[in-house]
């Protein structure tokens, strides 16, 4: 898709913007004018009498009237797109070239709310953007996104490497932009009175996540251009990437994918990857979640968290979010496939404040697609280097053992005591006790090692102590 840069002003329109141009009030060559505006919570936002323009590009088929109920949802904008475009009604369209679609700069009470952002992340206002080429206006001035930014039709959304933003859309539609990511908001008509919602994001490179919901009796039209292909959302949670490749995987719901002419349906479970100047792969079965087979009750510095290996995942992706939904993503990172652990507080350079978070882990298959989620609540703690660490002594206690504090501290509130089969703790039992500084541990293990440290408060803990053998 590619955008031209031209923001036209139209003499009259009263029920659609679209309507000046497409019943050949201007001609294309009108000059540029800049927009009426009004102020909604201290953000300008264009009125419904101005407008940029996009591009679409013509497909092998491609008529007039095709690209006007595609695009415009009527076969009958066919004239006023010829008349934009200077072209005869009937004339026969060079596959390739660019056909431009007006953009309708919406009314004051049609946007879509910045929900949740961390990072550096900005939105340019009436930016001219290509799927296609990656093309903007640089010129335009951007402004820093902050939570509650109002997002219209015409916004490019730029997110740089440590930016996430989350955007919620009154059908109930949120959608994630990760970092790396610039998104361009091309259509949006979904007011309660709307016989439907309609929704267009135009994505030139990054990843987007998306939960899509709508209203109750509504139906909703929600669709994703990429320079590789475009999806078209039927009420579902997905991920797409649009990078050097589209790849794209639905754990919800269902997509259905159009790339070179051709399409291709999504079902819940199934992705796809989708190269340049190709159609769409044959759908493949994303990864199945993985089991954790250990959560620490904490994570302080070289505690770890596993799960059980999926078989041809090539890496694992790790998401901390502030929510269990993960709409408000802190930070994300990869961990190497033979390795189904990893030191959470070291990967994070203990970067986030101790306190309950959530951790979603997927596995990456070998083509780069998402498999599905599994997700737990985490606590983050730290380790205070003030406070003593703590010895522990065994007895056998029958077909088990006693594992006790020695010398516990008066002022302790209670212990973490770990035992294991090996001196690595590389598979621990762990369980907290109060001050008194003593647990029963019932193992079938001949040969165990113990720790212990000191619980100053939930997330504030000593080192481990010595490591005692029986």
């Amino acid at each position: 898709m590619d955008i031209i840069t031209k923001s036209v002003r139209y003499k009259r329109c009263t029920l659609l913007a679209v309507c000046a141009l497409l019943t050949g009030i201007v001609s294309a060559q009108t000059e540029t004018a800049v927009p009426e505006t009004a102020s909604v919570d201290g953000s300008n936002i264009p009125q419904q009498s101005s407008m940029v323009t996009r591009g679409v590009l013509v497909k092998a088929g491609d008529t007039l009237a095709s690209i006007a109920r595609t695009e415009l949802g009527k076969a009958a904008y066919a004239p006023g797109l010829a008349e934009l475009n200077n072209l005869s009604i009937g004339q026969d369209l060079a596959v390739g070239s660019v056909i431009r679609i007006p953009i309708p700069m919406p009314a004051s009470d049609e946007f879509a709310e910045v929900v949740f952002v961390k990072g550096e992340a900005s939105l340019s206002r009436q930016s001219v953007f290509s799927a296609q080429s990656g093309n903007a206006d640089t010129n335009l001035e951007s402004q820093e996104l902050t939570r509650d930014s109002k997002i219209v039709a015409g916004d490019l959304i730029t997110t740089q490497a440590d930016g996430y933003v989350s955007i919620a859309f009154f059908s109930g539609a949120v959608i994630n932009l990760q970092p790396n990511t610039r998104a361009m908001l091309t259509k949006l008509a979904c007011q309660d009175a709307d016989d439907r919602c309609r929704i267009e994001i135009d994505t030139q490179s990054g990843r987007v996540t998306a939960d899509i919901n709508a209203r109750d009796q509504q139906p909703l039209e929600f669709k994703i251009n990429t320079p590789y292909a475009s999806a078209a959302v039927r009420g579902t949670i997905f991920d797409i990437s649009a990078n050097d490749k589209l790849l794209i995987g639905v754990t919800e719901g269902g997509v259905a994918v159009e790339a070179q002419g051709e399409n291709t349906d999504l079902d819940t479970g199934f992705g796809v990857a989708v190269a340049t100047g190709s159609a769409a792969g044959d759908p493949v079965e994303l990864s199945p979640p993985p089991v954790f087979k250990r959560i620490p009750a904490r994570l302080a510095i070289g505690d770890t968290l596993a799960w059980w290996e999926i078989t041809g995942s090539s890496a694992y992706e790790a998401t901390v979010s502030n929510d269990e939904a993960g709409q408000q993503t802190l930070t994300t990172f990869s961990i190497s496939g033979n390795e189904p652990a990893f030191d959470l507080q070291q990967s994070l350079n203990q970067s986030l404040e101790s306190g309950d978070y959530f951790l979603s882990v997927r596995a990456i298959d070998a083509i780069g697609l998402l498999g599905f989620r599994s997700k737990t609540r985490i606590t983050l703690a730290d380790i205070d280097p003030s406070v003593e660490p703590v010895k522990t002594d065994i007895a056998r206690d029958g077909g088990g053992f006693v594992v006790t504090v020695v010398d516990p501290p008066e002022d302790a509130a209670g212990y973490e005591i770990q035992i294991s089969a090996d001196s690595a703790f590389s598979d621990p039992l762990s369980v907290d006790v109060n001050e008194d500084g003593a647990a029963i541990f019932r193992v079938d293990q001949d040969q165990v090692y113990t720790r212990a440290r000191v619980l100053v408060n939930p997330t504030t803990v000593s080192a481990f102590g010595e490591i005692t053998a029986n």
